[in-house]
């Protein structure tokens, strides 16, 4: 069986299996048979990877957190006949080690080049923005994705149906919003990589697209995605590219399009309330509002049981600590404690920064940076990492142009530095 590496479609069913679970027919998944494919072609054509000494050092730390977290585990709940809700799930760090390391090494196998890969990506994300944008405006088209894609506990079903949320193939709410800001990167990335006029207005269209969908999914991504936007705008403005003309249209018929919607469409929640639930941003550091909400969230005093760990996500431990709280940082902190916190975030941080040094093109570095630091502030929100497929886009993009670097094997096409 032979695999074509130059099959757009093949790679975009791919890829599009591996970051969103797709069901088929009973436990047959589209993510199931994209990863059987993959671990043929892996097979197939020989294990000639070169695997870089900071993957077996960081599927070593992995390794180390799995043990923790078992110690831990069994120290707090070991011998009891029923583990109670919201406990630690020990199969952590399997998907950790899936989504950063072993997902990403047989991806890359089907593609040449990171501009490949990441233009395969932003199709991918556009199709998503679609599908939520087309969601919103069409309420059996939004139930549909919903009742066949949608894989919570039914809780979202109301808000869902009421217009309140909106949603993608196994996508909603802020860990949705974060997936869609990864495409506008993407789409950022191949903007300072492209050099003819009519391919980078084909790029903005689609930010236009992406923003739109973030306007409806969540706001953490439509806050991050507002910022990475407002910085490449001023690099427009200090080159004097001329692209930035059709931003400034984009925006206007994004604008104009919104105001028509919210009017028409009867589950838009009214003109007021959206405006009030997009602004809010300007409200972040009020009495009652986001900053602050945090800051009061309980967040467990350091002793030698949330040191060692609880065991819990959330619940109540047996010495009456509460464990509530929406930040990732926290939430591993209070289950794994401080140590298996630690292992958890400098290994994943710690990998990324080596990939990212190892980058050769400025174009690229600062846009990788620029992704590193919204997951990092983006984790004090929610568990992105641990709820998204961001680990797979980021590992793959980072491997791939570290393998294109090493093996010499492109030309990369001249563009202006950012910075």
């Amino acid at each position: 069986m032979k695999l074509k590496k130059n099959n757009k479609y093949l790679q975009f069913l791919l890829l599009f299996g591996m970051e969103f679970n797709v069901p088929i027919v009973g436990i047959i998944s589209l993510r199931k048979i994209a990863f059987v494919l993959l671990f043929i072609l892996f097979i197939h054509t020989g294990i000639r990877i070169r695997i870089l000494k900071n993957i077996y050092l960081v599927t070593t730390a992995i390794g180390i957190l799995f043990l923790y977290a078992m110690f831990v585990l069994n120290l707090r709940f070991g011998g009891h006949a029923s583990l109670p809700d919201g406990i630690y799930n020990i199969k952590e760090p399997l998907f950790l080690f899936l989504d950063m390391i072993w997902f990403p090494v047989l991806l890359m196998r089907m593609f040449e080049t990171v501009d490949e890969f990441i233009c395969c990506q932003w199709r991918v994300i556009l199709l998503q923005a679609a599908i939520t944008i087309i969601g919103r405006a069409s309420l059996p088209v939004r139930m549909y994705v919903f009742e066949h894609f949608s894989y919570g506990d039914g809780r979202l079903y109301e808000g869902v149906y009421s217009g309140v949320r909106s949603i993608g193939v196994d996508l909603s709410g802020a860990a949705g919003s974060m997936v869609l800001f990864a495409g506008l990167i993407c789409g950022i990335y191949l903007y300072y990589h492209m050099d003819e006029k009519k391919e980078k207005k084909n790029i903005i269209i689609g930010w236009m697209v992406i923003i739109s969908a973030l306007l409806f999914m969540g706001r953490t991504g439509l806050y991050f995605g507002g910022a990475v936007l407002l910085i490449v705008i001023a690099d427009m403005i200090r080159r004097l590219d001329k692209t930035i003309y059709y931003i400034v249209l984009g925006g206007v018929i994004i604008f104009i399009s919104v105001l028509i919607y919210i009017y028409i469409s009867p589950d838009s929640w009214g003109l007021q309330r959206w405006v009030q639930w997009v602004t809010e941003i300007g409200d972040l550091f009020g009495k009652d509002n986001t900053i602050n909400a945090i800051r009061n969230m309980n967040i467990p005093p350091l002793t030698i049981e949330t040191f060692l760990g609880t065991g819990l996500r959330r619940g109540i431990t047996k010495s009456g600590l509460i464990i509530s709280h929406d930040a990732g940082y926290i939430q591993l902190y209070t289950s794994i404690g401080v140590l298996g916190c630690l292992l958890y975030y400098s290994l994943i941080y710690s990998f990324y920064l080596s990939l990212i040094n190892k980058v050769k093109s400025r174009n690229s570095k600062w846009i990788y940076r620029l992704f590193l630091v919204v997951i990092i502030i983006g984790e004090m929100k929610e568990p992105f990492l641990a709820k998204t497929p961001l680990t797979i886009i980021l590992s793959c993009m980072l491997m791939i142009e570290v393998k294109q670097d090493t093996r010499h094997v492109y030309s990369r096409r001249k563009c202006a530095d950012i910075f």
